[in-house]
């Protein structure tokens, strides 16, 4: 599930575009209170620092935050940070260098511990 406001519709489209073609996503522009209903449910959140990282913390679901405008969020244990290096923080445009790898490998550390095999 991507979501996002109706303004980020061309960013949403251009990270499905990169999906593999099988990949199945749906893609949101809902309400603030639908989407709280669909992060209440979710085994995880991936995002910046915006009001949905701090909503998926807020309903106890582990949220991994793509930091780079400021200092890791340290104030809920729910919130993983994945961060750019200090002298990075701030800058424009410095959230691209944090490298994929690190994301997915926090993903997956953070489901591997977080969800049980049904």
């Amino acid at each position: 599930l991507l979501m996002g406001a109706p303004s980020e519709m061309p960013l949403m489209d251009a990270v499905a575009s990169g999906l593999a073609d099988d990949t199945r996503i749906i893609i949101s522009t809902s309400p603030i209170d639908e989407a709280v209903a669909l992060l209440t449910n979710a085994l995880l959140y991936v995002g910046n620092d915006t009001s949905l990282l701090n909503i998926a913390a807020a309903c106890n679901r582990p949220a991994i935050g793509l930091l780079a405008q400021s200092d890791p969020l340290v104030y809920s244990p729910n919130i993983k940070a994945v961060s750019v290096e200090n002298d990075q923080i701030g800058v424009a445009g410095a959230i691209t260098k944090i490298p994929p790898k690190r994301v997915f490998d926090a993903v997956y550390k953070e489901l591997s511990e977080n969800t049980s095999p049904d």
